[in-house]
């Protein structure tokens, strides 16, 4: 019979070492599920990037970063800017920073020591941030520009702007729109104005060499006063470009252009107004690829 009770321990040995195993594994599903449980119960996460792969947002986005171009999947960089250009761009289109200066409140001299000031325009229909500059002329003294409005957030605001001699002073807000401004404590004569540019707004050039130069329409098309997608950096399959000057040449710069929305070849870089380098040859006024690149 000892066959039996050599069986029996064997048995016993294999009951042991599975309940142990079993224990092990078990503590195991444990720690992992309450390691993972505290890491999906955290309040901040984060997106693991690997070399080589770029982490991209669609056409659509209302944001920026990568977007993708075309169906072999290559990504330009986008920006999400405001069309100040007066009419509808379209995909492919050069475009340049704005400088377009929006006259708030129109030059007065002071009548009283307290003037509530004509607005001529509020800044409301511009619908992008508003940064404020306020201008003195022939100061006799110190005086106030008290601000009255909606910041780029909503809120109701007041600023008080003081100028203590004849110049320029820019506000500390974001604004959407004006509602009052008052001219406090200014002499006879005193002459202020109140003026505004529009933040992260583009319109078009009409001339090389446009230190200003932006980069090329990614949208389909944006339309005057509407937000879109502009791409800076990447590749670019169909760029508006006149190359009827000077040849386009794969590896050559190009920069803006005298043709308004196009671009144009150099045999050179020029600092501060590239835009990118020709990726295709030609000799037209037409489109090319264009690796878009600040240079």
């Amino acid at each position: 019979m000892k066959w039996k009770k050599t069986i029996f321990i064997l048995l016993l040995l294999a009951f042991a070492l599975t309940l142990a195993t079993g224990q092990r594994i078990t503590g195991r599903i444990r720690k992992e599920w309450l390691a993972n449980w505290l890491k999906y119960r955290s309040a901040s996460t984060f997106i693991e990037q690997r070399a080589g792969y770029h982490i991209m947002s669609c056409s659509t986005d209302a944001d920026y970063g990568w977007a993708v171009n075309d169906t072999l999947g290559r990504a330009v960089k986008v920006r999400f800017l405001m069309n100040v250009v007066g009419a509808t761009v379209k995909k492919g289109d050069v475009v340049v920073w704005s400088q377009l200066q929006i006259d708030l409140v129109d030059t007065v001299a002071q009548a009283s020591a307290v003037d509530t000031l004509t607005i001529a325009i509020s800044g409301s229909t511009e619908k992008s941030p508003l940064d404020i500059i306020t201008t003195s002329f022939s100061l006799a003294n110190a005086c106030t520009l008290e601000i009255t409005g909606v910041n780029f957030v909503g809120t109701a605001t007041v600023e008080s702007i003081i100028h203590t001699a004849t110049g320029i002073i820019y506000s500390l807000i974001e604004w959407d729109s004006l509602t009052q401004v008052r001219f406090l404590g200014g002499d006879a004569n005193d002459s202020v104005a109140v003026d505004a540019f529009g933040q992260s707004t583009f319109g078009l050039t009409t001339s090389d060499d446009d230190i200003l130069r932006c980069g090329v329409v990614f949208s389909d098309s944006i339309q005057d006063n509407k937000w879109g997608l502009i791409a800076y950096e990447g590749r670019m399959d169909s760029v508006e470009c006149d190359a009827t000057g000077q040849d386009a040449r794969v590896g050559y710069p190009v920069s803006t252009s005298n043709t308004t929305k196009h671009c144009e070849p150099r045999t050179a870089a020029t600092a501060g107004d590239v835009i990118g380098r020709c990726l295709e040859s030609d000799n037209t006024n037409g489109r090319i690829a264009v690796w878009l690149k600040e240079e």
